[in-house]
């Protein structure tokens, strides 16, 4: 639950922890009802500075004189920057041509630059962190959505080399196959000339048996030789075998190839301060609130409500 919207309970005394409070020590920092202050200031009443609790921490505690301990500075010198009390300035120890400030106008000062450096704080400066701070969280939580992407990109372009790979591979392999059914071709086509002049010798060997065993003239006249054809050997087929002769890819090159990714890229983009208007909801504004206590200020009207904390007023 957001604490501006939590109940608060009103401020109850610090002694009795039951009554409503009404005064204030501005020396001790207690909250006090009317019965508990004389049990307060019993002991020693200068040690306490009792006041109204609407007036809490409205009376300044000036500090001790270093020079003099029994006094306290109601003076500062601008120029030495330093505390003086009034048995200072009395024993002309300091120079009286410097310029003296009061404390309580200083101390007013000061307590009203910060309550507005509070206010500015709270209200503009811790509102444009938080919207920073959400920002990157959102930006934390969507890093793995974003490089996720980046992944699926390069899966897919490693698909698509291996696509094209495959390819490439497939007809290099398809050109081995048709080499291999050509280189087949010729050797079969020669092999084929061999056995038909090795059955053209049978034939030839079988016809000379016939004549060396006849003894007929005219075929025997009639011969003539074919063993000069014969000693004339079919040329010697020789087909060189395809290689593969891998393209050398240097790593850089393969890189280039595959791709790049491009660096990270950190620039400070300067941003400019803008007020915030507060938005109220309408049904904020609307809502009954519910009554826990009342007090009574003596007042006809409403005046000086103050939050203490989150919990008391």
């Amino acid at each position: 639950m957001d604490p501006d919207f939590i109940p608060q309970d009103v401020a109850r005394c610090d002694l009795c922890k039951v009554a409503i409070v009404q005064s204030y020590c501005d020396i001790c920092h207690v909250n006090l009802c009317k019965p508990c202050i004389g049990e307060l200031i019993s002991d020693d009443y200068t040690k306490h500075i009792i006041v109204p609790f609407q007036l809490r921490r409205s009376t300044p505690i000036y500090p001790k004189c270093e020079t003099h301990p029994n006094k306290t500075c109601e003076l500062q010198c601008k120029d030495c920057n330093i505390f003086l009390c009034s048995h200072c300035l009395a024993s002309k120890q300091h120079n009286k041509d410097h310029e003296l400030s009061k404390l309580e106008d200083v101390f007013n000062q000061k307590k009203d630059q910060i309550q507005k450096d509070r206010e500015e704080i709270k209200l503009h400066f811790l509102p444009a962190y938080e919207d920073i701070a959400t920002e990157l969280e959102n930006k934390i939580a969507s890093l793995d959505v974003d490089y996720n992407k980046l992944t699926v990109e390069l899966s897919k372009h490693r698909e698509e080399l291996h696509r094209e790979i495959d390819n490439v591979i497939n007809q290099r392999q398809k050109e081995i196959d048709e080499n291999k059914v050509k280189h087949l071709s010729i050797l079969k086509k020669h092999l084929e000339e061999i056995k038909q002049l090795q059955s053209l010798m049978q034939e030839t060997i079988h016809t000379l048996n016939e004549k060396e065993d006849s003894n007929e003239v005219n075929p025997i006249i009639r011969y003539i030789s074919k063993n000069q054809e014969f000693s004339k050997l079919p040329p010697k087929v020789n087909v060189s075998m395809p290689k593969f002769i891998p393209q050398q890819i240097e790593k850089e090159d393969l890189c280039s190839f595959v791709g790049k990714l491009t660096p990270l890229s950190t620039t400070l983009e300067e941003r400019v301060f803008t007020t915030k208007k507060p938005n109220t909801s309408v049904s904020e504004l609307l809502d009954e609130p519910d009554v826990l206590n009342t007090i009574e200020t003596g007042l006809e009207a409403l005046r000086s409500v103050t939050c203490l904390t989150e919990e008391e007023i």
